[in-house]
């Protein structure tokens, strides 16, 4: 756990070939590129929870200065595949879900208001666990992404703790070839930006909430990294 939280990735591999990956941040494009390289497969789509969508429109990203690259959601299209150039992913082959607990005394950080931002043609509406697994194909998705400030802290685990319980999303679990697990160490005591950048969300939390995953079916391999 504090390898990860010092920016290292740690890969797990199940005997069917199923991976898991435990990251400091989304870095999916890093993820997609070294899993490629390693097994020679590519996502056909993605369930992706989080409190934060790690998406915002491109007239933003032009702006500032210096200039930034897209995030990753559009960067899944620049990436092709090998056998017939098609983009990997496309921005409607991403499933988003979120959920945002109000904040409390208790957080930290401060909302800076665009951080559930989504594609134009995802209506925000329908954004949450259930009304996602019902949309036909989700549960098939290949690919899984949970970033754990999704459940943290409590008052997240008990507005988006139901996806955990959930068959579909144990069927989904155990079906998925990659699974990536993302700390956000910064926002897991519920703010959505904290100044200075420092690490506070508490590490007994994050350890609790993972071990609570290990007890779905497909569990997390955290004991053979």
């Amino acid at each position: 756990m504090d390898s990860v939280l010092r920016g290292n990735v740690l890969v797990m591999r199940g005997h069917s070939g199923q991976a898991d990956y435990l990251l400091r941040d989304h870095h999916m494009l890093d993820v997609a590129l070294y899993h490629y390289r390693t097994t020679g497969e590519l996502p056909r789509s993605l369930f992706h929870a989080d409190r934060h969508s790690d998406w915002c429109k491109d007239g933003y990203l032009e702006a500032r200065v210096p200039p930034q690259a897209a995030t990753w959601w559009k960067l899944f299209e620049g990436l092709k595949r090998p056998e017939d150039s098609a983009p990997v992913l496309t921005e409607q082959d991403i499933f988003f879900t979120t959920a945002k607990a109000e904040p409390s005394s208790r957080m930290t950080g401060r909302d800076v208001g665009f951080s559930t931002l989504v594609p134009w043609f995802v209506d925000t509406s329908e954004l949450h666990w259930s009304q996602v697994l019902a949309r036909p194909g989700v549960v098939e998705a290949d690919w899984v992404s949970l970033d754990l400030d999704y459940f943290q802290p409590a008052p997240q685990l008990r507005l988006s703790g139901g996806l955990l319980r959930d068959p579909r999303f144990h069927g989904m679990m155990e079906g998925a070839r990659v699974r990536v697990f993302v700390l956000s160490p910064q926002f897991t005591n519920g703010g959505d930006k904290i100044d200075p950048w420092e690490i506070q969300g508490s590490v007994h939390s994050s350890l609790r909430l993972l071990n609570l995953l290990r007890q779905l079916p497909g569990k997390v391999r955290l004991q053979h990294p």
